[in-house]
Formats: C-alpha cells, sequence, structure tokens
C-alpha cells in the first residue's frame, strides 16, 4: 500500500504520524472555523450591559405604569370594593365583609327594587349600603310592621326573615311618600338597626347620589356570594319584569 494511507471513515489523508494527530485533535475538539456574512455583522455586536439593563428597566417602568392607569380607571368607572361598617344589613352583609360594587350599571340602566346599593347620603361623604325598596313615582307607606307600596303589601320573604317588622324610625318621614320623578327609596335589610331614608336626615336617593350596585361578596372566602336581582312574587306589587 502507498505511503499515503487513506482513512475511509473520516475522510482524512494521513501523510505522516504528526499530521494524523493533528486531524484527529481538530476532528476530536469540534474546533471549526466560523463563516460570518458580512452583511450581518451587526448581529455580534454585543451591546453594553449597563445600556441593556436601563433598556429593560424603562421598558417595565412603561408596562407598570400603563397597568396602574387602567386599574384606576377601572376603579372609577367600572368596578370597586368597599367594606361593610355596622350592622344595618344583617343578616345579609355583616360588619367587615368585603363587597365588590358595580359602578357602571347605573349609567345604562336604572335601579331596581330590591338592588343592594352604596350611595351617599348627605355631604359627610360616608357611603352607605342598603336596599332599594320603592321606586320614583311610587307611594310607599309603612304601618303594622310591613312596607306597602301603592297601597299593596311588599313581600319581602327573599331577603328578610318572616319575623322581621318594619316600623317608622324616631324622626321619620311622614308617611305615606310619594316618591319623585329620580327618587329611590332605600332601606337596610336589619329594619330594627338601619339609618336609611325613613329618617329624615337621609330623605330619598337620586341615581347620582349612588356609587353602584353591590353584585357580590368577595371575603371573607369561605362565604363568597354573588347577588342576583330580586324576582318579587306574584302577589307583590309591582312586579318586576
Amino acid at each position: 500500500m502507498n505511503q499515503n494511507n487513506y482513512n475511509a471513515s473520516n475522510g482524512i489523508d494521513i501523510t505522516n504520524e504528526e499530521q494524523r494527530k493533528k486531524e484527529m485533535e481538530r476532528i476530536e475538539k469540534n474546533i471549526v472555523t466560523p463563516v460570518v456574512d458580512s452583511n450581518d455583522a451587526d448581529l455580534y455586536i454585543q451591546e453594553p450591559l449597563g445600556k441593556f439593563l436601563l433598556r429593560e428597566l424603562i421598558s417595565w417602568v412603561i408596562i407598570i405604569s400603563v397597568a396602574f392607569g387602567i386599574s384606576l380607571l377601572i376603579n372609577k368607572y367600572v368596578i370597586e370594593t368597599t367594606e361593610v361598617i355596622g350592622e344595618s344589613m344583617s343578616h345579609t352583609l355583616e360588619p367587615e365583609e368585603k363587597l365588590l360594587i358595580d359602578k357602571l350599571v347605573y349609567k345604562i340602566s336604572k335601579p331596581k327594587r330590591g338592588d343592594i346599593v352604596v350611595f351617599l347620603p348627605d355631604a359627610e361623604g360616608k357611603n352607605y349600603v342598603k336596599r332599594v325598596i320603592a321606586l320614583p313615582g311610587e307611594t310607599i307607606d309603612i304601618h303594622d310592621g310591613s312596607v306597602f307600596i301603592d297601597g299593596e303589601q311588599l313581600l319581602e320573604g327573599e331577603y328578610l326573615p318572616s319575623e322581621t317588622l318594619t316600623n317608622k324610625m324616631y324622626n321619620s318621614k311622614t308617611f305615606p311618600y310619594t316618591l319623585g320623578s329620580e327618587e329611590y327609596f332605600c332601606m337596610g335589610d336589619n329594619r330594627t338597626n338601619s339609618f336609611d331614608c325613613r329618617s329624615q336626615e337621609i330623605g330619598a336617593v337620586t341615581v347620582e347620589r349612588m356609587r353602584g350596585r353591590v353584585i357580590a361578596r368577595l371575603y371573607p372566602t369561605d362565604n363568597l356570594r354573588w347577588f342576583f336581582r330580586i324576582k318579587y312574587k306574584e302577589n307583590s306589587k309591582p312586579l318586576e319584569e
């Protein structure tokens, strides 16, 4: 055989022992020379670490700022949370419970009887949580422990215990009382311990004073609940659609 041996397994033309060793080392170490297109040279330019970190920081600041702005808009115009203070809505709502309020609903529709609403009763800025009982133009009366709408007893068994009595307050409005075209009459479910529209100090409530409708209880987490709109029984007048 010729002195120049040929290794078919790796395609190496072996002329001497030293050349063979060098070729084997090159193959084993996978030493290759990269071919770089001059048109793509910019792909191999490394960005300084400081510049990279600054760019990333600016990107995150922008993302967080946008997210924060969106959350503020949602909280102002769409939904917000509030906490129950006091026992005026017991046992439907209890103190320290966290509620979710739909602030958009009364921008596109009217309050309905049975809605639990949050409203500002006066200039003090205190939020009150009560239930809508009478609607604009209706005449509400309270006697014999019950509520009457346009002369017909309102059956409230959906949210009041059967033994609940509704009476006038010590500084009560004069009943029967006819609501104006934009007025709503609201009361707490705990009728014996609720400072509400029966009082001369609060009076009837307009939509402009309503912050929104309570749609859910978020806390305590083991007592989560959605509050759907009430559909009153047939012998309650007037019927809800």
